[in-house]
């Protein structure tokens, strides 16, 4: 397990790209207890979409469907974007009261 994490030091951010896809996952999420897994599907020159999934363990999860606009001119999707997002967050709330214990209301 040690070599593992080890390795997984030196790859902070894993990314396998195709022509018009890209999956992407963040190794460095194991440290902070999560996967952080993204997929990109380039539509055309100047614009892609795309969604994360953030998976924390005790039954959290993300989920981040996204729409980029790039603003290159060159023809390819790259360098700076605009991003339209969407945020959906699976969460246990427990509210708080002012000196930090779990209201039971």
């Amino acid at each position: 397990m040690k070599k593992l994490l080890l390795l997984l030091s030196f790859l902070p951010l894993l990314s396998f790209a195709q022509e018009n896809n890209e999956v992407k996952i963040n190794a460095f999420g194991i440290f902070k207890s999560r996967i952080d897994i993204g997929y990109e599907r380039i539509i055309n020159y100047n614009a892609g979409i795309g969604s994360y999934f953030i998976y924390q363990w005790k039954e959290k999860y993300t989920v981040m469907p996204y729409y980029r606009f790039y603003t290159d001119n060159e023809g390819i999707a790259k360098d700076f974007f605009i991003e339209a997002l969407a945020i959906y967050n699976r969460n246990k709330y427990s509210p708080l009261d002012d000196n930090g214990q779990t209201l039971n209301n």
